[in-house]
């Protein structure tokens, strides 16, 4: 078994060249690792600026409403605090399609963290499972929280098709429900459906002692066959399950700091370690596909599109 640690993201190439367009409203700086400062604007035409890299164009969305910047789709940005981190979008697609997950160590800060699992305690205090399923529905918090632009910039490299908000659960470990999540593939539970990507929040450090996400890499690329599992060992909640028939030694554990993020594909086997650590853990899975409607969409109240592709979003 192999632990996986949040490694820092691709830096950007050094050389840019930067060209204003539309009537500049505001100017404010801000640092760019790897290609010094540069100054941002917000136009009357959207807020957009372009910069010209290397051989590639991107535009970098000035997201004023709450601060953040991010590029699409050459070199990718998002901003956490006060702190730019940069991938490469290219590269982000490379690991997911080879890998089926793909991990960005540093995506919320622990103060959003913090207010997230509160708000999770919150919607968890009137039932005893582990899982609150259709979060976004029942909190504004985890509403805005669904097409936040740090998760649509990394969605953004891996959906080509458009980007639409399917649905979202919290989770949380603890010494007295620490039982460890079974193999098992998500597409099990929505056999036919078109394809998804969910992605897998730290709202508390994950580690190999509390609960962390474990995954197989390449295996979103097998067909596998789920067997009905022991729902009692599991707090009667996962049903469809996997018994591994693989090395252990291919196994990852996913090692996250407190507001990091897996992306994974729907295909991808994944299980959890059990919380052997006696204090609470708390993630929060969002779930994404392509914009689009089929019967099973019915069931989750808060989907929304958040953007179409590009060839076909409305003018």
């Amino acid at each position: 078994m192999v632990l996986c640690t949040a490694s820092t993201a691709l830096p950007l190439p050094r050389r840019a060249h930067s060209a204003e367009y539309g009537a500049i409203r505001r100017n404010r700086r801000v640092n760019l690792r790897g290609l010094g400062k540069l100054r941002d604007t917000r136009s009357s035409r959207g807020g957009k600026l372009w910069f010209r890299l290397a051989k590639d164009e991107i535009i970098i969305e000035m997201l004023l409403a709450n601060g953040h910047s991010y590029a699409s789709p050459g070199a990718e940005t998002h901003q956490k605090g006060n702190a730019m981190t940069h991938f490469d979008a290219r590269s982000v697609r490379e690991n997911y399609q080879r890998d089926g997950f793909y991990i960005v160590p540093d995506l919320f800060t622990s103060r959003e963290c913090e207010a997230w699992k509160r708000e999770a305690l919150r919607l968890s205090q009137a039932v005893s499972s582990t899982v609150i399923i259709s979060a976004a529905a029942k909190s504004a918090a985890f509403r805005a929280l669904s097409d936040d632009g740090r998760l649509v910039a990394v969605l953004r490299a891996l959906m080509p098709d458009g980007i639409e908000f399917w649905s979202d659960k919290t989770v949380y470990k603890s010494a007295r429900q620490a039982f460890a999540t079974p193999w098992h593939c998500d597409e099990s539970y929505w056999r036919g459906a078109r394809p998804k990507i969910s992605v897998w929040i730290a709202l508390d450090e994950a580690n190999e002692s509390n609960g962390a996400l474990k995954v197989l890499p390449g295996s979103h690329k097998r067909n596998w066959v789920h067997h009905s599992g022991d729902m009692a060992a599991t707090n009667n909640e996962f049903e469809n399950v996997i018994t591994p028939d693989w090395d252990a030694a291919q196994e990852v554990i996913c090692v996250l700091p407190q507001g990091g993020a897996i992306f994974f594909s729907d295909r991808l086997l994944h299980a959890s370690c059990p919380n052997r650590a006696g204090t609470d853990r708390y993630s929060l899975i969002s779930t994404y596909h392509a914009p689009g409607e089929e019967a099973i969409d019915r069931n989750f109240p808060a989907r929304h599109v958040i953007e179409y592709a590009p060839a076909t979003e409305a003018a």
